[in-house]
């Protein structure tokens, strides 16, 4: 019986929570509890035999009964059971999606080109001269790393051939605003830049770095 502990109670009390019991939730009259328990035993044929039992009942807590003179079995709270743990959510690695680094003195420029190719999947880092691209590139696995020819009066073409000695397998696309320096942009292709992009539409750097990743996932695949 899913109500509290009934051994306390006499033979009387306990064949009407029996009966109670088998309404479940539903409330069952006086008369219908005197009627169905009452047959032929002497002590039950008054027609109201069981309201001194099912105020003991209702004074025990056994019982409850509604404005009408009708009666349930009570049902115990259950106990609130613990919420299961929820499973925990492994944090991304710092190696899950695609890594861009993205190399340019100019501020303004690192901002607008993160946010461009920033999108789920892809993060893109910044930094604005070869000290700070050496940080990146020792801090993070880079999948694709985008260079300007000129870092503060630096020379890209040196920065480019450390990386390509330190990370051999990370492309490197050049992205700069020097286009009419022909030497400079043949020097970083020889270096090992993948290509050269001058700077201007967006729509084409973008469509490079996605070919490229792409390509990319498709030869460690």
């Amino acid at each position: 019986m899913s109500s509290r502990d009934l051994e306390d109670l006499d033979p009387v009390q306990r064949e009407i929570c029996a009966f109670l019991e088998s309404w479940g939730d539903q409330f069952v009259s006086g008369s219908e509890i005197s009627k169905r328990l009452g047959g032929k035993r002497r002590y039950l044929r008054d027609p109201k035999w069981a309201v001194q039992p099912l105020s003991r009942l209702i004074e025990s807590g056994h019982v409850e009964s509604d404005s009408r003179d009708h009666y349930r079995l009570k049902r115990l709270p259950q106990e609130q059971e613990p919420a299961p743990e929820q499973p925990a959510v492994a944090k991304p690695r710092s190696s899950d999606g695609k890594k861009i680094l993205f190399v340019d003195d100019d501020e303004g420029w690192r901002t607008v080109v993160s946010l461009f190719l920033s999108e789920p999947g892809v993060s893109v880092s910044t930094a604005k001269d070869a000290t700070e691209a050496l940080v990146e590139a020792e801090s993070q696995k880079l999948d694709l790393i985008v260079l300007d020819l000129d870092l503060n009066g630096e020379n890209g073409v040196e920065l480019l051939k450390f990386l390509k000695r330190n990370l051999p397998d990370v492309p490197v696309i050049l992205y700069t605003g020097r286009t009419h320096d022909e030497d400079a942009i043949l020097a970083m292709l020889r270096a090992g830049a993948l290509q050269y992009l001058p700077k201007g539409p967006l729509k084409e750097l973008r469509r490079v770095v996605e070919t490229v990743l792409r390509l990319s996932q498709a030869s460690g695949a």
